[in-house]
């Protein structure tokens, strides 16, 4: 079975009780969507990702190369992306099946390349709640391709997300979430 994105409106309603945990990391899914210009805020045009369990590090310092020669005691740091933290690794948990999670990796590294090739942008976020703000920002995410495993540990991926604070990043409400 192919992968296939569910909106936010239609998220929430197969998950009335999404916010049970408040204060907690549970029921906060990652969303995302591709568009040419400003994000919409609407609930319908946000598809959901709810694969992994913590939010991209967005307070790291700008994503820096060290150019220092060998052997000197000076560093020599030039920024490589103007107001982008660092990227951040996050593991995904394949689940018992693990072809739905390899799925879902290839659905969102999908998305991201197809905006890229229809020159969109591609926005992220972790959706709050109603009526709450989430932050929304541009970025680019890559799947890298892999699985890890020791027993007896759970299977796992991992999923690459860099921000690009710079192109866009507002704390703002998700309108019209009803189904």
């Amino acid at each position: 079975m192919a992968y296939t994105p569910k909106t936010l409106a239609a998220w929430l309603t197969d998950n009335p009780n999404y916010d049970q945990y408040k204060g907690t990391v549970s029921g906060k899914p990652l969303i995302y969507q591709a568009k040419k210009g400003s994000p919409s805020l609407e609930a319908k045009d946000w598809y959901v990702w709810d694969w992994i369990s913590e939010f991209p590090d967005l307070a790291q310092s700008p994503a820096e190369a060290d150019i220092s020669k060998t052997g000197s005691v000076n560093r020599v740091i030039i920024p490589t992306v103007p107001d982008a933290p660092s990227a951040s690794e996050l593991e995904v948990f394949l689940g018992t099946d693990t072809d739905e999670g390899l799925e879902a990796l290839e659905g969102i590294q999908d998305a991201f390349d197809t905006a890229l090739e229809g020159g969109e942008k591609f926005y992220l976020g972790h959706f709050m709640g109603i009526g709450k703000r989430s932050q929304i920002y541009q970025a680019s995410v890559a799947w890298q391709m892999n699985t890890n495993g020791a027993y007896p540990d759970p299977i796992t991926s991992g999923i690459t997300i860099t921000p690009n604070l710079g192109g866009y990043n507002k704390f703002e409400k998700i309108t019209n979430v009803g189904g």
